[in-house]
């Protein structure tokens, strides 16, 4: 163990040690795992609704755990592999936890009171990079409260291979 104040704390084997900054308001309410992989792993997501909200979740495996408006007092509670894709829609209205923690949702995920993340089983949040959403549509088959367009289905590639 370092002495205090002896400066920064070398890596550990595979792990890297982190040293954190004071909280920020809307950080993560759950302590930061130290682990390279994401926050990988089973999780259980629960949202509670503080008003109607739109929200479309996927697992890591890309399967579809919910997609479709949340009412007013309604719970959905889901399990999965992490990390979460989560994309919300009133985001203000939903509270969130990760395997019965709290977790706030920080503004640098927010557009508005549009939300866009990945959530993994340690409860941090983290930005989503492989794929940002389209503004204004929700994914197909899926109808926006107020019938804004959904996004139009993925079109097979007729082009010859080779």
């Amino acid at each position: 163990m370092a002495a205090p104040g002896a400066g920064p704390v070398a890596p550990i084997g595979p792990t890297t040690a982190v040293v954190a900054a004071p909280a920020a308001p809307g950080a993560a309410l759950v302590p930061t795992a130290m682990q390279p992989d994401g926050g990988a792993g089973r999780a259980r997501l629960r949202l509670s609704f503080l008003g109607d909200s739109w929200v479309d979740v996927h697992d890591a495996t890309g399967q579809r755990l919910f997609a479709g408006t949340g009412h007013l007092n309604n719970v959905r509670s889901m399990s999965g592999e992490a990390p979460f894709r989560i994309y919300l829609k009133s985001a203000s209205s939903i509270r969130l936890e990760i395997n019965n923690h709290p977790v706030a949702i920080g503004q640098q995920y927010l557009a508005g009171d549009v939300a866009h993340f990945e959530a993994g089983a340690d409860g941090r949040l983290r930005r989503d990079l492989r794929s940002a959403p389209t503004t204004g549509l929700a994914p197909p088959g899926v109808a926006l409260p107020g019938g804004a367009p959904t996004a139009p289905p993925a079109v097979p590639s007729t082009r010859p291979h080779g």
